[in-house]
């Protein structure tokens, strides 16, 4: 899937601790702006990725792992409302970081989700709709389209922090997102693939971005790494 001979000196990384196996490379995520890149390499036992970066290695765990994964309280008391996490989900946690997958929301509860969101980190939900029309590369007016279209993939939530993001993947269901000549450049490198080819590479890729600055994000997915199907 990945050029592991590209990727790895591009990121700087000469050597990993033993338990981590490189060829479980599952996420690179790419600041179209800046360049800067982080990995995330799946362990073995597929509870957790390791999330690599310049500033060290840490541990981003599946949502449903019994002993590091999510705890709804948490989240809840966060938002300061009580929601049903069976259409609303939560994928990931890495530490006080909370990833919310939205994609199966719908009806009141994922309107309410966001509002509460929204009200959480002091944004409006037309600044919401904004950024969301902008990394899907099309226009929504109101939650209910952000739903019916799965405009937002996810949301990533940080209890510690005023920060947050939101995740789309319009290759998969829109008309894509147009890339910069850098970001094209590293794609195709990391790929190894002509222009031509590119297109059916992106089909997984979110594009992520902050909210309240215009820093974004490309993060690849190797699909078949996890999901065998």
């Amino acid at each position: 899937m990945y050029n592991l001979d590209f990727i790895y000196p591009y990121a700087g990384i000469t050597s990993l601790p033993p338990e981590i196996d490189r060829a479980r490379l599952f996420n690179v995520s790419f600041d179209i702006d800046t360049g800067d890149i982080k990995l995330y390499i799946l362990d073995k036992s597929e509870r957790f990725a390791h999330k690599v970066s310049k500033t060290g290695i840490s541990r981003q765990y599946s949502g449903a792992d019994p002993e590091y994964g999510a705890d709804p309280r948490r989240l809840n008391a966060f938002l300061g409302e009580q929601f049903d996490y069976r259409q609303i989900t939560i994928d990931a946690v890495e530490g006080d970081t909370y990833y919310v997958y939205m994609e199966e929301g719908k009806g009141p509860e994922y309107q309410r989700f966001v509002t509460s969101y929204c009200q959480r980190f002091n944004i409006s939900v037309e600044q919401l709709l904004n950024k969301v029309s902008r990394i899907n590369n099309r226009s929504y007016s109101n939650l209910e389209q952000c739903s019916s279209a799965r405009a937002i993939s996810m949301l990533r939530i940080p209890l510690d922090a005023t920060e947050s993001k939101v995740y789309a993947q319009p290759f998969l269901y829109g008309d894509g997102f147009p890339l910069n000549q850098r970001t094209e450049e590293f794609l195709l490198q990391l790929f190894s693939c002509n222009t031509t080819q590119l297109q059916s590479k992106l089909r997984h890729v979110w594009v992520v971005t902050e909210m309240t600055t215009d820093r974004t994000l490309l993060v690849t997915q190797y699909h078949d790494l996890l999901h065998k199907t």
